[in-house]
């Protein structure tokens, strides 16, 4: 009854305040507008491919910015590894879910075969090996290539990896232009 008469006389934006919850900053539609298609291509690659799982796991991501009200300067980061883990998570749930000794019914059968498209073949011994090769080239690359590079890779514009490393474009050119070249000579 206590609850009912402040809630006449509170807005709900003080009620929340007073029940732990997190206020809403009014910024977050500009936000979701701004870095939601790049979250989604971004967590796109983390889900191997799966345009629907990065989407649910960027939705997951964007609901949990509500709850928790990170700082705005690294929102699109927190963002970022947010929904990579959710969409692992879902991605380990789907291999989870599929059976073993194959489908029982034609709907199982459907099931299987569309999660089975969402899956990743498992990869060869030999283009294992070509990836650790290519990783530890990367590793061999100088710190002002590799981080540039990784971003570029991330699935990042040059003007956004000028305003993230504070570089001007004709550095991270160079830069990356370089990481190329020491790329190909180890290869």
């Amino acid at each position: 009854m206590q609850d009912a008469s402040l809630s006449a006389h509170t807005p709900s934006s003080l009620l929340s305040h007073a029940r732990g919850e997190p206020q809403l900053r009014g910024d977050e539609e500009q936000l979701f507008r701004t870095h939601n298609e790049m979250l989604v291509r971004i967590t796109t690659r983390a889900a191997a491919g799966s345009r629907a799982t990065a989407e649910e796991a960027c939705q997951f991501a964007w609901l949990a910015l509500m709850k928790s009200q990170p700082d705005r300067d690294r929102a699109f980061p927190w963002l970022i590894v947010v929904a990579r883990h959710r969409a692992w998570q879902l991605m380990r749930q789907v291999r989870r879910e599929i059976p073993s000794d194959g489908p029982q019914t034609k709907e199982e059968g459907d099931v299987a075969q569309a999660l089975g498209e969402r899956i990743a073949d498992p990869v060869s011994l030999e283009l294992r090996l070509e990836a650790r090769e290519a990783l530890r080239a990367v590793a061999r690359l100088p710190e002002r290539q590799r981080r540039p590079l990784a971003l570029k890779l991330a699935g990042y514009s040059y003007q956004e990896i000028c305003a993230l490393t504070g570089r001007s474009y004709t550095n991270v050119n160079k830069h990356l232009g370089r990481a190329r070249l020491g790329l190909q000579e180890a290869a």
